[in-house]
């Protein structure tokens, strides 16, 4: 399959596509088409990208104040730039046909180091269409599972604070609940 070759006869601006322009590569969007974590699809003569994922918010009550977990920002390691993100979620990308709650829990293993067997509390789904931020001019799907957990004081020293991955570090910090 020639990607690049796809993106432009369906009108991608791909040349927008550079990670000194905070956006992610035609060889970054093959890599998550090979690993399942994203398809391509002709829908009404439209290019569209569709994911599935997962997202947990994550509490933690301690005495009398409920805090959320928040991924507060993200340090590129290969070109040096800090995205600000201020989720108030951990999200996952579902691959293939892998089940919501599985990714749900391999997202909080891989991000945070929590080897949960407490309830995930399914909370719903919903379908969100829009022009994709790390794919400009691709319009994205995403099919979104939405997860809760509880977490209590004795859980902290479970929790990790920070993700380091090849490319980059992602930070998170505690909140109060709204």
């Amino acid at each position: 399959m020639d990607l690049q070759k796809i993106l432009l006869e369906n009108g991608i601006p791909i040349h927008e596509w550079h990670h000194s322009k905070k956006t992610k590569t035609v060889a970054e969007l093959e890599q998550e088409i090979l690993s399942q974590e994203t398809k391509l699809e002709l829908i009404d003569n439209q290019l569209i990208r569709t994911v599935k994922v997962a997202n947990i918010i994550v509490n933690l009550q301690l005495g009398e104040i409920l805090f959320k977990l928040i991924e507060d920002k993200q340090i590129f390691l290969n070109f040096g730039q800090v995205r600000k993100r201020k989720l108030g979620y951990i999200a996952e990308k579902i691959i293939g046909d892998e089940n919501p709650e599985s990714a749900a829990r391999r997202a909080l293993l891989e991000e945070i180091g929590l080897n949960l067997d407490k309830e995930l509390i399914f909370e719903g789904a919903e379908i969100e269409q829009q022009n994709s931020i790390s794919y400009p001019g691709l319009s994205s799907i995403y099919h979104v599972f939405k997860y809760r957990v509880i977490l209590e004081t004795a859980d902290l020293s479970l929790l990790r604070f920070s993700e380091v991955q090849d490319n980059k570090i992602t930070l998170f910090t505690l909140e109060p609940e709204d």
